[in-house]
């Protein structure tokens, strides 16, 4: 049975926070319970009735001299017939419940990857002050090392692979919850506080926490509120420089073509 891409998406967030040790609050965490519960019944019921049993049961009622229209029996397997003639109601309301859900707990399940995205960063921070401006791709020459060197390398690499676990649950929320903004052009600023201006310059070089660290930009996770207000903080700068740019470009119109007066 398929419930909708708001339960997929849940489960699929909430089994992220277990596997990073996310603490998602008990309430949160007992609505996913209860929808989980409900889904595994709504299938072991449907795969337990997909043999269609009324003709059976009238043929047991009339063998038994019962009437078949007020058979227990044949009524059970009558409403049990129509019930799977809807099963995609019971997929549409699961979904509408887990989507309820996501409307609103979504800031707080996000929230909550906040002290395993701390300890990732801190991770990551200890392993660069071991091994310094190194590629973490060249494996070669880092466990090569040996010692502390290759230690830290493990140990920033399972860091990376747990922040890239939170930004994909953010994402995923984002795309079912209108609580969570997400802009494409701009995942990093989920994960790090650059300034504007370096962003601009060297985020298409910047793939990843490593590389964030790397230029000295702090891996800090936003929120809904503070990513929206680095993208705005990016927006600005963006239209700062286009406007001196465009500033510029006029003044050498001006002065190529002799018009008027050149500051």
């Amino acid at each position: 049975m398929h419930y909708g891409p708001a339960l997929s998406t849940l489960r699929t967030v909430m089994t992220t926070a277990a596997a990073i040790d996310a603490p998602i609050p008990k309430a949160i965490a007992a609505d996913y319970a209860t929808l989980t519960a409900l889904g595994d019944r709504v299938r072991a019921f449907s795969q337990h009735h997909l043999a269609d049993r009324v003709g059976a049961r009238v043929l047991d009622a009339l063998a038994d001299d019962r009437d078949p229209i007020t058979d227990p029996d044949v009524n059970q397997a009558l409403t049990a017939r129509t019930l799977l003639t809807i099963t995609g109601t019971f997929d549409a309301a699961l979904a509408t419940r887990a989507q309820q859900v996501l409307e609103d707990h979504a800031p707080a399940i996000a929230e909550a990857h906040r002290r395993p995205f701390d300890q990732a960063a801190a991770a990551i921070a200890e392993a660069f002050a071991v091994l310094g401006a190194v590629d973490l791709g060249d494996t070669r020459t880092v466990l090569g090392a040996g010692g502390a060197a290759a230690e830290s390398w493990a140990q920033a690499q399972t860091a990376t692979r747990t922040i890239a676990s939170i930004v994909k649950s953010y994402k995923m929320l984002s795309m079912v919850s209108a609580a969570i903004p997400y802009e494409h052009r701009h995942p990093l600023l989920l994960t790090t506080d650059p300034p504007a201006g370096d962003y601009i310059d060297n985020a298409t070089a910047v793939t990843d926490p490593w590389g964030a660290v790397l230029r000295g930009w702090p891996l800090d996770l936003a929120t809904p509120d503070t990513y929206t207000a680095r993208i705005d903080a990016i927006t600005t700068e963006q239209a700062r420089r286009q406007a001196h740019a465009d500033a510029a470009f006029n003044r050498d119109y001006q002065r190529h073509r002799g018009i008027g007066a050149v500051a």
